[in-house]
């Protein structure tokens, strides 16, 4: 099956029909990041709802690579930043409720009836990605990343980026199988 980057394919799926090498020569994730933090559930197509598990992963994964490389600066880590702030100030409820995600058992449509209170439908792999990211994040922290850092504008070389990319790639391609075989 060949693809293109101009096909519109939600995040999980580009995730699970695509290896790393051919993904990643094919898309950057962090550069589709919108101002507000969150990357569209159709990565290049702006008419698709903002997503808020995916983001989430995303971030994860570059948080762990970033510890597991030893890498404190680079662009992807100021975009996963970015993006753990505003899932944890804008998209989740004091109750731990992630929203606004994708409909697990449909990959174009966003989950319906998510209340704050957790009384309505939530998005367990949305939490689980929330609890990843978070726990990454910390653990680079431990490791020497410095938040600071980051947002006083650290950078990297193209050949850096590319292989944090490749990586990152490969980190989500292995949580999203596992994700699978839990499910």
């Amino acid at each position: 099956m060949a693809t293109t980057y101009g096909e519109s394919f939600p995040l999980s799926l580009y995730l699970s029909l695509h290896s790393p090498t051919t993904f990643s020569s094919h898309l950057t994730f962090f550069p589709s990041q919108q101002r507000n933090g969150l990357l569209y559930n159709y990565l290049n197509e702006t008419s698709s709802f903002f997503e808020c598990s995916g983001t989430a992963l995303l971030s994860s994964a570059t948080f762990r690579l970033s510890t597991l490389s030893s890498t404190s600066t680079s662009p992807s880590l100021v975009s996963a930043e970015q993006a753990y702030q505003t899932l944890l100030n804008f998209h989740l409820s004091p109750s731990g409720v992630l929203a606004p995600v994708v409909d697990p058992m449909d990959y174009s449509s966003q989950l319906q009836n998510v209340k704050n209170d957790a009384s309505g439908n939530v998005s367990p792999e949305g939490e689980a990605f929330v609890l990843l990211m978070e726990s990454a994040r910390r653990d680079w922290i431990e490791e020497g990343g410095s938040v600071e850092g980051l947002m006083a504008g650290g950078g990297t070389s193209a050949a850096e980026m590319s292989r944090t990319i490749s990586m990152t790639l490969l980190i989500v391609g292995a949580a999203f199988v596992a994700g699978v075989v839990v499910l």
